[in-house]
């Protein structure tokens, strides 16, 4: 009886052993080969230890004098701070609190962090379960009324499912989502760095408009000052009329700048105004209210290795990023 039920000694049962055997060895074999590629990201550019410093001297040969060179790159967070103005900091801070298309940006990570967390959400079990509420009609019994009406409720608890995840295809997967994410976010950084620095020329432009507006309004209560001296030397004969005629031509070329000055610095309103999401009267009293002069570059000037900078830029990132998701990609499929 034993020698019966025992398959080591069964005939048939060996060749089943085998075949199962080759099957497993098989399955590892194919599970090797189609998880894909691991990402490795491009390496770093080789400088030699004193390249800093060699650039540093050359940078500081060109340079101003007034400027001095350094190898420590700014923070990206708050750029504009370098510039110490007031308005600039409130203008920029709203732009990044309140720009449509920053929230947009902002609602495209959580979509791409929710499709990441759903691919890992594969890796696990997952268990099913549903109920039910029935009534139907009993028939009745002797000494009773004819029909009686039940009510119970209906559990049913599905069977746990579980995909083996034996080629390694979720986790491609997961990894090609996470990568995807990472890469949304940087798109988020390269909206706010295009958007602000946007902001930040529009702002300067705002300021030079204002100076030169002043400058020109300078000159023309100079030009009236001096054509009325003109005019009081020509009434006792001191002066000609060609001069007084120069100096007529000059105060109508000064005056007739002044609309294209005024035009130039509404145009700058209203592109803060679209980028900050405000109305352009109130940027206008923004302006008016905190008039300052053209701010000041820093007098500090950064100095780093091209292939840092180009990593500083968010654009590359999220092109890395994608490289990294096509790269999962090939052992999900």
């Amino acid at each position: 009886m034993l020698r019966n039920l025992s398959f080591c000694k069964n005939p048939v049962s060996r060749p089943v052993l085998r075949r199962s055997l080759v099957l497993s060895a098989a399955v590892l074999l194919a599970a090797g080969c189609k998880v894909g590629p691991d990402y490795v990201a491009p390496p770093a550019p080789k400088v030699q230890s004193d390249w800093s410093a060699k650039t540093a001297e050359i940078a500081q040969g060109v340079a101003p004098e007034s400027a001095r060179v350094h190898n420590e790159l700014p923070a990206l967070d708050d750029w504009w701070t370098v510039f110490h103005d007031e308005t600039l900091n409130l203008l920029l801070k709203t732009v990044n609190e309140q720009n449509l298309d920053i929230k947009m940006a902002a609602q495209r990570i959580y979509q791409a962090e929710m499709d990441y967390r759903y691919a890992r959400g594969d890796l696990f079990p997952k268990l099913g379960t549903d109920a039910a509420f029935g009534r139907q009609m009993q028939p009745g019994f002797e000494g009773g009324p004819k029909h009686t009406y039940g009510s119970s409720w209906n559990w049913e608890i599905a069977a746990a499912s579980w995909e083996v995840d034996v080629f390694g295809q979720l986790k491609r997967y997961m990894e090609a989502y996470d990568a995807a994410w990472q890469a949304t976010a940087e798109d988020l950084n390269n909206v706010k760095v295009l958007l602000l620095a946007e902001a930040a020329r529009t702002y300067i432009n705002a300021r030079l408009a204002q100076e030169e507006e002043r400058i020109a309004l300078a000159d023309i209560q100079a030009q009236e000052t001096y054509l009325e001296k003109i005019v009081a030397r020509k009434e006792v004969g001191k002066d000609s009329d060609v001069e007084l005629v120069q100096t007529q031509a000059n105060l109508a070329t000064v005056k007739a700048s002044l609309p294209k000055i005024q035009y130039a610095f509404n145009e700058c309103v209203n592109r803060l105004a679209t980028l900050m999401g405000a109305s352009p009267e109130t940027v206008r009293e923004i302006l008016l209210r905190n008039e300052s002069f053209i701010p000041n570059a820093p007098d500090a000037v950064a100095v780093g290795i091209p292939a840092d900078i180009l990593r500083r830029r968010p654009d590359i990132r999220a092109l890395e990023r994608r490289l990294a998701q096509q790269t999962a990609l090939v052992g999900a499929v």
